[in-house]
């Protein structure tokens, strides 16, 4: 099954990082599982994600690639580009149905605290950059989950 999600660490360098899927898990990921040959991968970076044979294969959402692409290992014919920046993370967590709390920057790093209620539950997150690198931490009734 294909999941989507986004990006929401990446080093070039090392060239890893991490990725929040729809249903709130994450998952590490390499150049290795990253199977668009027309983009390259950076945070805030929305995407599509399976378990193929084994290994996790990750390309940019919106690619032509389909369930029998995925199966077969074809590589997508084409596939689309997105701003991977701060207001991507926040309209992923705002289509969650959090709500902008607080965006402050402070000796420049920007943070950016989000909060949901809704029948009896309570979540929040918490977007951070610093120097160019995005990171988050993501609760949910007081327990941390990312």
């Amino acid at each position: 099954m294909i999941e989507s999600g986004m990006i929401f660490q990446y080093d070039r360098a090392e060239q890893v990082g991490m990725l929040m899927l729809s249903d709130g898990t994450s998952k590490e990921f390499s150049i290795d599982n990253w199977v668009d040959t027309q983009n390259e991968p950076f945070v805030g970076q929305k995407i599509s994600y399976v378990m193929n044979s084994g290994s996790a294969e990750v390309w940019v959402e919106g690619s032509q690639r389909t369930e029998s692409q995925v199966e077969s290992n074809d590589e997508p014919q084409e596939s689309e580009n997105e701003i991977g920046d701060m207001s991507a993370h926040i309209e992923y967590f705002s289509s969650m149905g959090f709500n902008l709390v607080k965006d402050r920057v402070e000796a420049g790093v920007r943070t950016v605290n989000m909060r949901y209620y809704r029948n009896g539950e309570f979540g929040e997150a918490t977007i951070k950059e610093i120097e160019g690198k995005i990171s988050f931490t993501q609760s949910q009734n007081g327990q941390t989950i990312i």
